[in-house]
């Protein structure tokens, strides 16, 4: 009956009696507000992914801006990362708390130092830094220290608090009335808090390579990127400073053997609990800005157990991680993610309290370690060996690799900052594309994608030659550079970028006479960069690109036709040529449709008919408003995106005309995500009109 001097007495009885004296004590609660965030009811309204927003918002002081990093939750994480999220937070969120049903909760907690764990993370609580500058999410609870000075987590962030919350919650949602009741042990505040500081700078120091996180810097993901070795000894660092965290956090809760195996039976053993092997068993050297090792770990270290192989047994060992390291890491699709909304933390699958729920891994060495079951500092001493001496190779990651390597390269040639370089003021590159458009197809007055990648090439890659990065990188991704960027790349791309692409493919479409011939050769391509997406820009195209490329074909077709010739070649080109032109004409009509009539919809009258002629219906606070009903019904169908407004909306018109390579968004969401537009500016203009705004958005 010990479960009922717990509080809210829950049904653990199976505990051994440590673990009941533990729960009916001291808890998370007691040192720091464990609270829930922010709920805005309408995800795809007020939450953007942080490559969405427009780029001056990375550089300005947060309480100018209208975008502000949100802390959203994505599965689970320790100590830093997870930083994909915007939400709309101009005026103090003034337009979320106009809307219907949001719950803006402990709004007093915004903006403060702390932590935030992902609430269904399959029942394992992971603590990541929030460093002041953020607001945090419904499934993102935040746990604010009351003294700023406590360590909070290198506690929270081993197993036994999994272990202890699982024990009083029947559930693998972590919500935060469960996690404050986390039982803390006596003397946790003594524990150093120089392990959050050291384990934070190492995890931030990993996410530098994520294309995707807030912390992306592409000079320091290329040093990483050159010595894949570099990225395997932060996480060796890591890892062993989480291990020895873990024997400090049981020791502070005077736990004996069999409490600690009852923890590690259902959460799994850290990998730097696991032995190291003589001769492999030297902690590597960090790069110089990076947190040296304490005393204590190196201390720990030297009196860590060791075992010693025979030669024989080293070659089997050293057999089987070669098997592993060469099979890569355990796959998890980009492209799982699902449309951006209020469950896009992810559908975690229920599982019974109890149950054996291993602490998930988060690195590639991490995950070698757990099953060869050897220290991670011998992991990468034998992976140094193997991949220096033996030319040990993992596929799988030099692919995502150099295809992450291209893909930075194609984002900078269309002109694409991440937020640190705005940060920085560093400046577009003079090589990037001014206009953001660059062409795919050859022949459209300038050079095209591929000749602009492989002029990078030489600067990119300066050990190597074009010629050898071409077919280093045929070798690893299957097939030749020219094809990937002309296709695959944007199906990565949209993939890695969670169907919120910045670059867009858009392509004329072959018509049905000669389509078989004309499937893989469309008369005209290009990428479009979403950050110099405006009203102009689909003119552009028509006019720039095709237009003269149209008049460039009639030319050579016309020619032709005086030729006496009836040769097969002539002939072939001819019928190409006649196709071409009649394609393009058909996309230039098409490119057309959409600048006048992009943003109309079924219920596009509806929606704001009956809207008074007033100067909040000016397209941008500086053109005059329209001053019938008609000039004001085509303002607002025509073509005019706004960047705030994200990926969703503005590329929705594009893909319902059948312009994209490939389809972005979910067939019922198109149509869904243009009425979403025209229900939010008027909104907007009844906001304004109403005083709980001072100007629509979309104003300058």
């Amino acid at each position: 009956m010990d479960f009922l001097n717990i509080p809210h007495s829950p049904l653990c009885y199976w505990l051994r009696p440590r673990f009941f004296e533990l729960l009916s004590g001291k808890t998370l609660g007691d040192v720091a507000n464990v609270v829930q965030g922010l709920a805005t009811a309408n995800d795809p309204r007020f939450v953007r992914f942080v490559w969405e927003i427009p780029p001056d918002q990375h550089g300005q002081p947060m309480h100018d801006r209208r975008w502000v990093p949100f802390e959203k939750g994505g599965g689970y994480g320790k100590w830093f990362g997870h930083h994909w999220w915007m939400v709309d937070w101009e005026h103090d969120g003034a337009r979320i708390k106009a809307t219907p049903s949001p719950r803006v909760q402990n709004e007093q907690y915004y903006f403060k130092e702390g932590w935030t764990y992902t609430t269904t993370a399959r029942g394992s609580i992971g603590l990541r830094w929030i460093h002041g500058a953020s607001i945090f999410a419904h499934k993102s609870s935040a746990v604010i220290p009351k003294n700023q000075g406590d360590s909070i987590g290198n506690i929270i962030n081993c197993r036994v608090a999994s272990y202890l919350v699982r024990d009083i919650r029947a559930q693998i949602d972590l919500s935060e009335d469960y996690v404050a009741r986390i039982a803390l042990p006596v003397n946790s505040l003594d524990i150093s808090s120089n392990l959050d500081t050291n384990c934070v700078s190492l995890k931030k120091r990993l996410t530098i390579v994520d294309l995707t996180e807030r912390t992306f810097s592409p000079t320091n993901a290329v040093l990483i990127y050159s010595n894949p070795l570099q990225e395997i000894c932060i996480d060796t660092a890591l890892h062993t400073l989480e291990g020895f965290a873990e024997r400090l956090v049981f020791d502070a809760y005077r736990l004996d053997e069999e409490d600690i195996a009852a923890v590690l039976d259902e959460t799994g053993t850290p990998a730097g609990w696991y032995p190291l092997i003589r001769g492999y068993d030297a902690m590597p050297s960090l790069p110089d800005d990076l947190p040296r090792l304490s005393d204590e770990v190196v201390t720990l270290l030297a009196a860590f157990e060791r075992r010693a192989y025979a030669e024989a047994e080293l070659t089997l060992i050293k057999t089987r991680l070669l098997s592993l390291y060469e099979t890569g890491p355990g796959v998890k699709e980009e492209g799982d993610w699902k449309e951006l909304g209020d469950s896009l933390e992810g559908d975690e699958e229920e599982v019974s309290a109890g149950a054996q729920i291993p602490i998930p891994t988060e690195t590639f060495l991490e995950e070698l370690s757990q099953k060869m079951k050897i220290h991670p500092i011998s992991i990468y001493w034998f992976l140094k060996e193997g991949i220096e001496e033996q030319g040990w190779r993992c596929l799988s990651e030099e692919k995502r690799i150099l295809e992450d390597r291209f893909t930075v390269l194609v984002l900078q040639l269309l002109g694409h900052r991440w937020p640190v370089q705005i940060k920085q003021e560093e400046p577009v590159p003079e090589w990037s594309d001014q206009d953001g458009i660059i062409p795919i197809t050859e022949g459209s007055g300038e050079n095209s994608l591929l000749d602009r990648v492989r002029e990078r090439i030489v600067y990119e890659f300066p050990a190597e030659t074009v010629t050898q990065i071409e077919c280093k990188f045929e070798e690893l991704v299957g097939k030749p550079l020219d094809p990937w960027l002309s296709g695959d790349f944007f199906k990565r791309h949209i993939s890695q970028f969670r169907k919120r692409p910045i670059a867009w493919q858009i392509e004329s479409k072959p018509l049905s006479k000669g389509l078989k011939a004309q499937k893989k050769s469309p008369a005209f391509s290009c990428l479009i960069y979403y950050h110099k997406l405006d009203a102009d820009l689909i003119h552009k195209i028509r006019s720039q690109y095709v237009r003269p490329l149209m008049t460039r074909y009639e030319t050579e077709f016309r020619t032709l036709q005086g030729f006496n010739s009836e040769s097969n070649d002539v002939v072939s080109r001819k019928y190409q040529l006649d196709n071409w032109i009649e394609e393009l004409r058909s996309f230039d009509e098409e490119l057309e449709r959409i600048i006048q009539d992009g943003f109309n919809t079924e219920k596009f009258y509806k929606t704001i008919g009956g809207e008074p002629l007033d100067k909040w219906n000016s397209l941008d606070g500086q053109k005059s408003p329209p001053g019938d009903t008609d000039s004001f019904y085509n303002q607002e169908k025509a073509y005019f995106p706004d960047i705030n407004d994200g990926v969703r909306v503005n590329i929705a018109p594009l893909q319902r005309a059948g312009l994209l390579t490939l389809n972005v968004l979910s067939k019922k969401d198109v149509e869904k995500a243009i009425e979403n537009r025209a229900e939010w500016r008027a909104d907007e203009r009844r906001w304004c009109r109403e005083g709980k705004l001072p100007k629509p958005g979309w104003w300058d």
